[in-house]
């Protein structure tokens, strides 16, 4: 881009007359003049909102904006100018995608029939190496959800991550300063060659490579299906306990259905009130915290009648009243 200082000093060489201070400029002058500006500020204009729509073009796509909500942005690979995307807009390599706050956005990669889900206030740039994806996390959160066996690159400020995903698995990815959150949300995964059971936090820092495991207590009593009687003894949960548990502002919720759209208590831990106190029916019941939820486990609330140690003998009449 030329300088406006040049078409200046080009016009006033023209009119074989280099303005000074105190020079006085004609009326042909000034029109020249406030065109070469005019025309400074238009490659002003298109340097700072350059778009290469003739590299993707000769590209082709990788992705499409699947859904967007409230304040997402685009940003083309080499371009310094944030759009406002269509929902259905075609993404190339070296695009950015932003959500605002409150805001939320799905991309879809459409060669591996990934989505990645992104959560308020993220920013993620989408690229890929070795012939498979590499999704780089500058800023938030971000789930990966996929119907099929999956391998691809997990990249954040500091280190780039291997992730092999089995079929139908998810995971979220968050990161904050230096650490790193990788949670297995559905099926399994591996990071880095280490497997990451379902439902378990692993913490890592950028600038080491040793996983932190956290996970929630596992739930023992009720047992999957149990009946609890309501004449029983008052019978709580049980959970077995380990020190690398994330044991602090642990609840237990209480659902009627397994999605857990209705559920029917939320207690503390530590102060949990008698399952046989529930009315007669069929429960759901997890332990949550704000960074993991649990497998629901069912069980059901009986007010009939448990007929304990009764053995005859032969012959013998048994009469219940």
């Amino acid at each position: 881009m030329l300088n406006i200082f040049s078409y200046i000093k080009l016009i006033a060489i023209k009119a074989k007359k280099i303005p000074t201070p105190n020079s006085t400029i004609n009326k042909e002058e000034l029109f020249a003049i406030l065109g070469a500006c005019a025309f400074s500020l238009i490659n002003i204009y298109f340097f700072f909102n350059y778009s290469p729509s003739f590299t993707t073009k000769n590209t082709a796509p990788i992705a499409n904006i699947k859904y967007k909500k409230n304040e997402v942005k685009r940003k083309l690979s080499g371009s310094l100018n944030w759009t406002q995307p269509k929902s259905g807009e075609l993404l190339y390599k070296g695009d950015e995608v932003f959500t605002g706050e409150e805001s939320q956005a799905v991309i879809y990669l459409t060669k591996e029939g990934i989505r990645i889900s992104l959560s308020a206030n993220s920013l993620v740039q989408i690229e890929y190496t070795k012939q498979k994806p590499l999704i780089e996390i500058k800023r938030g959160e971000a789930e990966i959800i996929n119907n099929k066996k999956i391998d691809l690159e997990i990249k954040t400020e500091f280190k780039t991550f291997e992730i092999l995903a089995e079929d139908n698995s998810n995971f979220k990815v968050s990161t904050l300063g230096t650490l790193v959150d990788i949670k297995s949300t559905k099926g399994s995964i591996a990071v880095n060659k280490i497997q990451i059971p379902k439902n378990t936090l692993n913490t890592l820092d950028n600038k080491s490579d040793n996983f932190i495991l956290k996970k929630l207590p596992e739930i023992r009593i009720p047992i999957e299906n149990q009946i609890i009687y309501q004449e029983q003894n008052d019978i709580y949960p049980v959970f077995l306990k380990k020190k690398n548990y994330l044991n602090s502002n642990l609840l237990i919720e209480i659902s009627t259905d397994q999605g857990f759209g209705k559920i029917i208590s939320t207690q503390n831990i530590n102060s949990l009130k008698p399952l046989n106190q529930l009315d007669q029916g069929s429960y759901y019941i997890r332990l949550r915290n704000k960074e993991l939820i649990s497998y629901p486990t069912s069980f059901s609330v009986s007010t009939h009648v448990r007929f304990v140690g009764l053995t005859p003998i032969n012959g013998q009449t048994i009469n219940i009243n």
